[in-house]
């Protein structure tokens, strides 16, 4: 599995218990590095000497500090931006659990900062590469990787993202990013308005029948609520999106109806 590739469990804490104590270190030394400029911490990051992992780690903490202090001003225009987001998005790919925690809290941080003000292309370019953790067997990676995409997802109303995450309910081949997309999708039906949906209304309806389809049996559940939201919504599409679904998906929507 995607665990197991060379250098994943190297400085890897495996553990809610060990990642907390990993955080705690690297924010010691993150708070020294927090002086540094982003050309310099960018540069720590882009040295992908596996030697030098924990320094990567404080770069970056440091980068959420100085975020969180107003010291590293992020616009939708710099040109900074992209190549920080592309710097990051690589971090979280990383599977040594420090790096993948400090990233997260990287990007949650500049959800929290920069909200809808976040571009739909680093917004796709961070759920990609969380996405891709959401299939890795060590917990507090696959966690943190949920909880910064769905942060993501509340903190800037990703409209823009939801072909992305249509396009995995459809297509991607692990259960687990199809699974986590589907409930991303549900959250960001929840956070928009009808006029704001109804562009994307083919993509949903595509993504709500191939997940009712899904050999996953977590997916289905989740595209069955994902199928009522729509629906209230959109009343006027019952009877196409209905007409889509063979006995046993009809089955799982009536099992997903809310309950009044």
């Amino acid at each position: 599995g995607k665990a197991g590739r060379p250098g994943a469990a190297r400085g890897g804490w495996g553990s809610a218990v060990g990642a907390g104590a990993a955080e705690g270190a690297a924010s010691a030394a993150g708070e020294k590095l927090s002086w540094s400029t982003v050309t310099e911490l960018l540069a720590i990051l882009n040295n992908m000497d596996s030697d030098l992992w924990q320094r990567r780690a404080d770069a970056l903490v440091a980068l959420r500090l100085q975020l969180e202090r107003d010291t590293l001003q992020l616009a939708a225009g710099s040109p900074t931006l992209p190549k920080l987001a592309k710097t990051v998005a690589v971090q979280v790919s990383d599977l040594r659990s420090q790096i993948v925690v400090a990233a997260c809290a990287f990007i949650r941080a500049a959800a929290a900062k920069m909200g809808g003000a976040l571009p739909t292309s680093v917004v796709d370019m961070w759920l990609v590469a969380l996405l891709n953790n959401t299939f890795v067997t060590i917990k507090i990676i696959n966690t943190s990787s949920r909880d910064a995409a769905s942060d993501l997802i509340q903190r800037t109303h990703a409209l823009g993202s939801l072909p992305l995450l249509a396009k995995t309910v459809c297509t991607d081949k692990h259960a687990a990013a199809r699974r986590a997309s589907a409930e991303l999708l549900l959250e960001l039906l929840r956070l928009c308005s009808a006029d704001e949906l109804l562009p994307h209304g083919s993509a949903l309806e595509d993504a709500i029948c191939s997940g009712l389809a899904d050999a996953d049996a977590a997916t289905r559940p989740a595209s069955g609520k994902l199928y009522w939201d729509y629906l209230v919504l959109f009343a006027d599409r019952t009877a196409a999106v209905a007409g889509r679904l063979d006995t046993a998906q009809q089955k799982i929507v009536a099992r997903a109806r809310p309950q009044r």
